[in-house]
């Protein structure tokens, strides 16, 4: 279980963001920050001022943080703000952030996700677009992170490639199941490899070949 030194000591070293206080809070720890570096995407450069509260689930990384904005708002009117209560930031599907935290379920690479999200909204109110392929919401999402993950588009085959998790040596030399002709070894047997290496990549992906069945329905 995540602790509150152990949240500090990730969170004071980086530049560009003020821990303003933490706290427990039943099986969450709260986390208050401000935002206050530069971002660039794009070749264009913004000035971050934002307020935000990170909930980190004491179980992390099992489960994941979720992150909103407090204070005055300025994060308005954006497509990627999620419709629940305390409009929580919309930061990728759940596979796509296990990703981006790495094999080590890196905490750094979480807070620095945010401050990407920030920037990419002060483009957003900007320009009035985003200059990167863009996630649709819900279960349409999460097939296209793994359409980007697996380079395939056909959603029988995703699903049959990822029930294949963990692969092993037995799968090398077989003909990969996406229909490329190829060898496992030449095709998808090093991505599906990458997958094996974190028991809550593995849980994900249980969890979201289910959603993913739901959308052949």
């Amino acid at each position: 279980m995540i602790s509150l030194p152990a949240i500090r000591r990730v969170i004071l070293p980086i530049r560009g963001i003020e821990l303003l206080h933490i706290e427990e809070d039943g099986d969450s720890v709260l986390v208050r920050l401000k935002y206050s570096g530069r971002g660039e995407v794009n070749k264009a450069k913004f000035f971050l001022n934002h307020f935000v509260e990170v909930e980190i689930p004491k179980t992390f990384p099992q489960d994941l943080p979720v992150t909103y904005e407090i204070g005055e708002r300025q994060i308005r009117n954006y497509h990627h703000i999620n419709p629940d209560k305390k409009g929580s930031f919309c930061l990728g599907t759940e596979f796509d952030i296990r990703k981006h935290l790495g094999i080590r379920n890196d905490l750094k690479r979480y807070f620095y996700l945010i401050a990407d999200y920030i920037t990419l909204y002060l483009y957003f109110d900007s320009y009035g677009n985003v200059p990167l392929k863009e996630r649709s919401h819900g279960e349409q999402g999460i097939f296209e992170a793994y359409q980007d993950f697996l380079k395939i588009k056909d959603i029988h085959q995703i699903i049959y490639l990822l029930s294949l998790v963990p692969v092993s040596n037995i799968h090398r030399n077989l003909p990969c199941p996406c229909g490329s002709g190829k060898k496992m070894k030449k095709c998808h047997y090093y991505p599906l490899q990458q997958l094996n290496k974190s028991t809550n990549k593995k849980k994900q992906i249980y969890k979201d070949i289910e959603i993913l069945k739901y959308l052949l329905r």
